[in-house]
């Protein structure tokens, strides 16, 4: 949760410069003269795209950490106890040694029923924590920020 907080924090100051970045545009084209702010808009309009794309990636990675934490709490509240799986393989040894003319064969049916539950209860919460971290944990991969100035475009003007 705290990945997920600190992505948060970012998709934030992502739209804070975002702001603070048309704030300034706005003004440079209150006092600039010429085609100097109309290349300028163009640059940053790409510019603005690109934080943008960052804001998105920003919030798609905090909702990954907030599926995995999500998934690791509901994984650690359901897998059966080791403890509990150890107890039923004790239990089950026990009776196949004493299982003298089948008389244990009724409780080593049900302790090895009950161990196969286990294993799939287990395995099932496994795979639905392993789907959430590999979703994840998949690349956002984010492009360069696009130039804001070229020395071709300032000798152009």
């Amino acid at each position: 949760m705290a990945s997920a907080t600190m992505w948060m924090g970012f998709g934030a100051m992502v739209v804070d410069a975002m702001a603070v970045f048309t704030a300034q545009m706005a003004t440079m084209g209150v006092n600039w003269q010429g085609s100097a702010p109309t290349a300028m808009a163009a640059s940053a309009a790409a510019f603005m795209e690109w934080l943008g794309e960052c804001e998105t990636i920003a919030i798609a990675n905090a909702g990954a950490c907030t599926a995995v934490a999500t998934a690791y709490a509901a994984g650690t509240t359901s897998m059966i106890p080791t403890p509990a799986v150890n107890a039923n393989r004790a239990a089950e040894m026990v009776a196949e040694a004493t299982n003298f003319l089948g008389v244990n064969s009724g409780l080593i049916l049900q302790l090895n029923a009950e161990y196969a539950q286990f294993w799939g209860e287990n395995g099932a919460t496994m795979m639905t924590y392993d789907q959430a971290v590999t979703t994840a944990t998949l690349p956002k991969p984010v492009r360069p920020p696009p130039p804001l100035a070229s020395m071709a475009a300032a000798t152009a003007h």
